[in-house]
């Protein structure tokens, strides 16, 4: 099987976990030190390789690795684990940064997805794509750029999985709440990063004290009840590949099945109102000083 994303989090411990199960997995690692990670757990069917999924020919090596794999026994299931998050207000953040965030979060899994099919159609084999429970339909201050990936992500599922059904591939989707992985440290660098950056004038407009204020969100997250185990979601992987009946949904987490499932059936001004309750925003400096 293929995962992607292995240097860490879902994919690092799905792919120890199958590999201990006796399957042999292909990991791609955009690091070096991922990759080596996992090469000195010296399992003889994990084979951690270089994937760069926002590049086309780091895909076609990744895919031509594979097919070189499959020609004894079949492709049994791919695994579309690659992520990153993203913080900022859409009032701050340029389009580049969405860019980037759809081209790891999404079209990286597209063009593997697309050039992977095949195989998938011979051994009537699984897809797995890693979303969000946000990617439901859900809004969020200052994720924008991540929540609209993670949708794309969960429309893409859904047609995939409607297309293949004559082929009897399975394809599920993970909705993971809130987890702690090092995702949340990624997003945090991103956020200091987005705040080097502003111009002065949007600075100004938003205050010191408004930018704190999500430094110390930041601050307390890891340490926060809300985060759920990682290793869920890696079981979740391990159920859709493995299972004879996979679900088409997996959600996972307490937040995800306790708040935001329902969240999203809601009105969208009460969803809002609810939100904005869970997730209080600051005011702008500029707003504080006309009240």
């Amino acid at each position: 099987m293929f995962i992607s994303g292995c240097d860490s989090g879902f994919g690092k411990l799905s792919a120890l976990q199958l590999s201990r199960k006796g399957c042999t997995v292909l990991a791609g690692c955009y690091t070096q030190s991922g990759k080596q990670n996992l090469l000195s757990e010296k399992l003889p069917n994990l084979i951690p390789f270089d994937l760069d999924i926002t590049n086309q020919d780091s895909i076609n090596n990744a895919v031509k690795l594979t097919k070189k794999y499959c020609k004894e026994y079949p492709l049994w299931a791919l695994i579309n684990n690659a992520g990153i998050g993203s913080l900022g207000l859409i009032d701050l953040v340029p389009v580049d940064t969405f860019r980037t965030v759809l081209e790891v979060n999404f079209f990286g899994h597209v063009s593997i997805t697309q050039q992977l099919i095949p195989l998938l159609k011979k051994s009537k084999g699984r897809i797995i794509n890693t979303a969000s429970i946000m990617g439901r339909g859900i809004a969020s201050p200052g994720v924008c750029a991540y929540i609209v990936s993670k949708r794309a992500l969960e429309a893409f599922n859904d047609c995939l999985r409607i297309e293949l059904r004559p082929w009897e591939v399975r394809v599920s989707v993970i909705e993971p709440g809130y987890m702690n992985t090092d995702i949340i440290g990624s997003a945090a660098k991103n956020f200091e990063e987005l705040k080097r950056n502003i111009p002065k004038e949007k600075f100004e407009e938003y205050g010191e004290e408004y930018f704190k204020d999500i430094e110390k969100i930041l601050e307390n997250l890891p340490r926060s009840r809300m985060l759920g185990n990682p290793q869920k979601v890696s079981d979740a992987y391990v159920h859709a590949v493995l299972a004879i009946h996979p679900k088409q949904r997996y959600l996972v987490g307490n937040d995800a099945w306790l708040v935001y499932s329902w969240l999203a059936l809601l009105p969208s001004w009460l969803a809002d109102f609810i939100t904005l309750k869970i997730q209080p925003q600051s005011l702008p400096a500029i707003l504080r000083k006309k009240k």
